[in-house]
């Protein structure tokens, strides 16, 4: 977790869709597109860095002082923010940021998988006697399949129509 998520929280819970930083200017939210002060003091350059941590890669950092700014998404939690990296340019120091509120951040992944035909399965396990009596190889999960037919599967995944499955990640895998 970025040390920035805490201001992020802040932002949220006062209703705010942006927060803006600079070094040496006083940080400022926006609330139903009014600029408001974010009650912090201003912030020096190594504060801001320090921060923002990982998500001011070297990357981004080269992709602002070539081209003046960056925009990437970050994921804080269950909420998605719009981030923009903007430099001062030549001659200036320092950056400004902005967080823009993007909404909830997804928590589910569908997943299609294409239909296996049972009789192209590898053989696995010992042979055994169809009921004419003939040797036949055991098909993949053989023993298994009618308990697997009547089981709904782990909790996580269910069946939708078609015959797919989609993927639900635990709840706890996000904060």
């Amino acid at each position: 977790m970025a040390r920035i998520d805490g201001l992020l929280n802040i932002m949220l819970s006062q209703g705010a869709t942006e927060l803006h930083l600079g070094c040496e200017r006083t940080p400022r939210l926006l609330r139903d597109g009014q600029a408001q002060p974010f009650h912090m003091p201003e912030l020096s350059e190594e504060m801001l860095r320090s921060l923002l941590g990982p998500l001011l890669s070297d990357e981004r950092q080269a992709t602002m002082k070539d081209d003046g700014r960056t925009r990437f998404d970050y994921v804080a939690g269950r909420f998605n923010f719009h981030v923009e990296l903007n430099g001062r340019g030549p001659g200036s120091t320092g950056f400004d940021v902005i967080f823009r509120a993007g909404g909830a951040a997804p928590t589910a992944i569908a997943v299609e998988a294409e239909p296996v035909d049972p009789s192209s399965a590898e053989p696995q396990g010992p042979p055994y006697e169809d009921a004419a009596g003939s040797s036949q190889p055991r098909p993949l999960g053989a023993e298994e399949s009618s308990a697997r037919s009547s089981s709904p599967g782990p909790p996580e995944m269910r069946a939708v129509s078609g015959g797919e499955r989609s993927y639900r990640a635990p709840e706890h895998a996000f904060v």
